[in-house]
């Protein structure tokens, strides 16, 4: 057996860039007659771009070894004697030895990078926008762990010139889990006679939105798309308008995919507590609406005064 020096699966592979999908696309759906000569020209478009193993051409045979060059042959052979039982015993063997697409298999679009589909030049924009404005909003929530109804809400304001910062925090009182799992009250901290004193999420939503127009906070930065979606839930559970409920929706922004893809690219979701950790901030996480939103703070400040300042000077 000839040694395979080369990953054919890299030399073959079946996720292919947009472009070239779309070629072979053009190929795969052209039958008639008529369009034969079309066919071809695709087809030596896909050759010149090193796809023409998407057409029909064969491996090369001291890259993908002897014995899988030999199962493409059969499968070809059995398809044209329509043995198709035995065709399909070789497709599963060609599967398994990541040639499925000399099997029949279908290409797929090549997804880009991490870092390519996170820092687009919109949300490269827009968080650029939101760290930029006069007073820096950051948003934690805590929420019961079935339904997601929002539990306590912790809000920090940040005016950048002055470096005042200002707080939010109020407990909820949830409409359908009105009493406390054992493992939601281990993770929030929260008690059930704290809840079972606590305004409804309306009154309490009430009083937050007076304290974001006074302090006249734009944006309201979150971790994660958790705080946003547990939000939308109480608005629902609790009836209240739409208009409300779009007033908050357009204020939060996750900044959590690109802080976390510019940190680290192979990763698209780095935790709270990691990132403390990265930028040496004392304590863990403390699961408090609060106190995570502080968290919050410190870490966009740093990111800001860290790689901000690395990107301007570079």
């Amino acid at each position: 057996m000839t040694t395979i020096k080369t990953n054919y699966r890299k030399k073959y592979p079946n996720r292919i860039p947009e472009k070239e999908y779309q070629l072979w696309r053009k190929w795969h759906e052209t039958s008639r007659r008529h369009h034969y000569w079309h066919k071809k020209r695709v087809e030596k478009q896909l050759r010149s771009h090193g796809y023409g193993y998407l057409v029909g051409d064969l491996p090369e045979k001291d890259i993908v070894g002897d014995e899988n060059y030999q199962l493409i042959l059969d499968y070809r052979r059995h398809l044209t004697s329509h043995q198709f039982d035995e065709a399909k015993v070789v497709r599963n063997l060609l599967r398994k030895a990541g040639l499925g697409i000399f099997a029949g298999d279908f290409p797929a679009i090549l997804k880009p990078p991490l870092k390519e589909r996170v820092l687009t030049p919109e949300n490269i924009i827009q968080f650029t926008d939101v760290i930029s404005e006069p007073v820096l909003g950051f948003l934690d929530t805590e929420f019961t762990t079935l339904k997601h109804e929002i539990l306590s809400i912790g809000c920090v304001l940040y005016q950048q010139e002055s470096g005042e910062t200002f707080s939010f925090y109020r407990t909820a009182k949830p409409v359908y889990e009105k009493k406390l799992s054992p493992r939601c009250l281990e993770i929030t901290h929260l008690t059930q006679e704290e809840i079972d004193q606590s305004e409804p999420f309306p009154a309490v939503m009430h009083a937050f939105k007076h304290f974001l127009k006074e302090n006249k906070a734009k944006h309201l930065m979150t971790w994660g798309n958790s705080d946003i979606s547990s939000l939308q839930q109480s608005y629902a559970f609790n009836r209240l308008s739409l208009q409300e409920k779009k007033w908050f929706e357009e204020k939060v922004v996750d900044i959590q995919p690109v802080i976390s893809v510019t940190t680290d690219e192979s990763r698209l979701q780095i935790s709270l507590n990691d990132m403390k950790k990265y930028y040496h901030i004392e304590g863990d996480v403390q699961h408090h609406a609060l106190s995570d939103a502080m968290d919050l703070k410190e870490i966009v400040l740093h990111f800001k005064n860290n790689y901000l300042t690395k990107e301007v000077v570079e």
